[in-house]
């Protein structure tokens, strides 16, 4: 990837300019960073979840490469000869700074953190403001859909209280990258993104051409479209259209090639209350109606409206929502060179307070009340 990305930037340098990268900075969840940095994941697996790091550290591109990162690093594998070639040379001189940024835990990490800089959350207390960050005083509320989803809420301080960060996540599962979905795929050519109905289910498809499958937007598309127009009821059971598949289950043919089953349209029941109790409970937290920060490919290209028709949001937030893209790679783009960013981020980290959904006393009964396509 890195001689890819040299070659097409020197395609834009001027003549006779040698091109070279300078520093590095890796973001993900608390476990890629894990394998990248090859540190033991064992913990990760088991209660109590603790990490083997909580990251927000520099090292440099030969230690990583070859897992000498610190001494908590296992030792690798006996490299095959196809690694040791790719590891006998890189574009990359081995002693460029590759800065890992700070995880908050197990299931919330370095990639929320940039999230929380690309959102605008802003220095706690105690924490020098900077000429370019102004203190807010609305609460937002950070969420990154996917299969484990996470979620931060920024409380502003008042006159009473200080400002604090609330940080949890919810096991949506994989249904929202179509990884358990019948006909599932990403989001390429050839994947169903939208789904309308106007006396015909009709589908808009990525890159045109022929249905090869459905994203996770095309899920959530289809599950309101479904919904609103009585082809499933509310508990998720297929009503009208029915087909059959090779084992005699029923389905919704959606276009020749891509239907949606019973199975699916529960899996998607399952990822979008876990969703939708996760974000409710931080509601709750919440001095006053946050304002919704979307991060990550699948929020981008989240209808709000139909998100909030089946009950993946809570209805008050559906005009109170800002897309942010990419925000992981926006927030690790910017501590590239910004001291002042990592210091920022290390005490956005240090003082977000974690919350376990799972130990939430009625969070089992919360779970189950929002399984049923309604909007909440």
């Amino acid at each position: 990837m890195f001689s890819q990305a040299m070659v097409q930037a020197s395609k834009k340098a001027a003549r006779g300019i040698r091109l070279e990268v300078s520093k590095i900075v890796i973001t993900g969840n608390t476990t890629m960073l894990s394998f990248v940095c090859a540190f033991p994941v064992d913990s990760l697996a088991v209660a109590p979840f603790t990490p083997p790091s909580h990251f927000g550290f520099v090292s440099s591109w030969h230690e990583v490469r070859t897992g000498q990162v610190n001494e908590k690093c296992s030792p690798l594998d006996l490299p095959t000869p196809e690694i040791l070639h790719l590891f006998s040379s890189s574009v990359i001189n081995k002693n460029t700074s590759v800065y890992f940024p700070p995880c908050i835990g197990a299931f919330i990490g370095a990639d929320t953190v940039c999230a929380m800089l690309s959102a605008g959350f802003s220095a706690l207390d105690g924490e020098k403001h900077t000429a370019f960050e102004y203190p807010l005083d609305v609460p937002l509320l950070l969420t990154d859909i996917g299969t484990n989803t996470e979620i931060a809420l920024y409380i502003p301080s008042t006159d009473s209280k200080k400002s604090k960060i609330l940080c949890t996540s919810a096991a949506a599962g994989p249904a929202f990258e179509a990884a358990n979905i019948s006909c599932g795929m990403s989001s390429v050519d050839g994947a169903i993104d939208k789904v309308f109905y106007d006396g015909n289910l009709e589908c808009s498809v990525i890159g045109g051409g022929c249905a090869k499958g459905i994203c996770g937007s095309g899920l959530i598309s289809a599950g309101a479209v479904l919904y609103k127009n009585n082809f499933i009821d509310s508990s998720g059971v297929i009503q009208k259209s029915i087909s059959k598949l090779g084992d005699g289950t029923n389905c919704i043919q959606l276009t020749p090639a891509v239907y949606l089953s019973q199975s699916d349209i529960r899996n998607m029941q399952l990822a979008k209350s876990a969703v939708f109790t996760g974000v409710s409970y931080m509601i709750e937290r919440s001095p006053s109606l946050p304002v919704l920060c979307l991060a990550g490919s699948f929020g981008s290209n989240l209808d709000m409206q139909e998100a909030s028709a089946i009950g993946l949001i809570p209805s008050s937030l559906e005009k109170r929502c800002v897309s942010l893209g990419n925000a992981a790679l926006a927030g690790a783009s910017a501590l590239l060179f910004s001291k002042t960013l990592r210091n920022k981020a290390l005490a956005l980290a240090k003082n977000s307070i974690q919350i376990n959904l799972a130990a939430v006393p009625d969070f089992q009964q919360r779970y189950l009340s929002s399984i049923d396509f309604k909007s909440h």
